[in-house]
């Protein structure tokens, strides 16, 4: 009796520790396929990082070798009036009429430029070492992770857009790079009050604000569901005259 007890006991003992063992098989397997997963997808995402680098050195070497070869020519459409960068004030750009009026402002673009000569194009060139490129490069390092995660959405994505070359256009997101390290203080030109109710501080939440192609309106949406049109000229005279008033 002593026997077939002890007996039973160790068949327990090896079918327990076969099971240990099944299972801890079944875990090592199973954590495995998900880091080749994963890796999969790390040699897939440094590999488009690696193609968009080949791509922009491509581009750059290019450009170099324009220059070299004396190309520094500028676009007659851009004509022969000094370069200049639009400020605050109401002065005109890319030779347009805008006066001092309301009527015709737009919101200052970093695209609003114009060029005379090869002097102009030299004085667009940066030195890399330069304390505005510094500040830009510091600029992206505070937001690395969310640039990064979207970075990745950006490019898969565009694989699947352009299925033919599996290279996406690599513009989009360099510009947007270069909108988020521009900025480095907001100033407010005008303050708009978008609830209809003032009591009601949870209606005024505004989760979308878009400029047309010309940057002469804006919309803005938030939680009332509804998408109201503005004037940024008249906006912001507005608002100065308030101000003016209020001294």
């Amino acid at each position: 009796m002593l026997a077939t007890l002890m007996d039973r006991r160790r068949r327990l003992e090896n079918t327990e520790k076969q099971m240990e063992k099944a299972l801890f098989s079944s875990f090592l397997k199973d954590m495995k396929r998900r880091k080749d997963e994963e890796l999969k997808s790390l040699m897939n995402e440094i590999q488009g990082i690696q193609e968009d680098l080949d791509s922009l050195q491509q581009e750059s070497s290019h450009d170099q070798q324009l220059h070299s070869d004396g190309s520094d020519t500028v676009d007659p459409a851009f004509g022969s009036s000094q370069a200049r960068v639009p400020d605050d004030s109401n002065e005109s750009v890319v030779g347009a009429d805008v006066r001092h009026t309301p009527k015709g402002r737009k919101r200052p673009r970093e695209t609003d430029f114009e060029f005379e000569g090869d002097e102009a194009l030299k004085s667009l060139k940066f030195d890399p070492l330069s304390e505005e490129m510094s500040f830009r490069k510091q600029k992206l390092k505070q937001h690395m992770d969310d640039l990064e995660h979207y970075y990745i959405d950006w490019r898969s994505k565009a694989r699947i857009s352009t299925p033919e070359t599996n290279l996406p256009e690599t513009n989009e997101f360099s510009s947007s790079l270069a909108r988020l390290s521009r900025i480095n203080r907001f100033r407010t030109v005008a303050t708009l009050h978008y609830a209809e109710n003032l009591s009601n501080l949870a209606s005024s939440i505004v989760s979308s604000i878009e400029f047309d192609k010309d940057d002469e309106f804006f919309t803005t949406a938030g939680v009332t569901k509804k998408i109201k049109v503005y004037e940024y000229a008249n906006v912001v005279w507005d608002y100065r005259e308030k101000g003016a008033r209020g001294k």
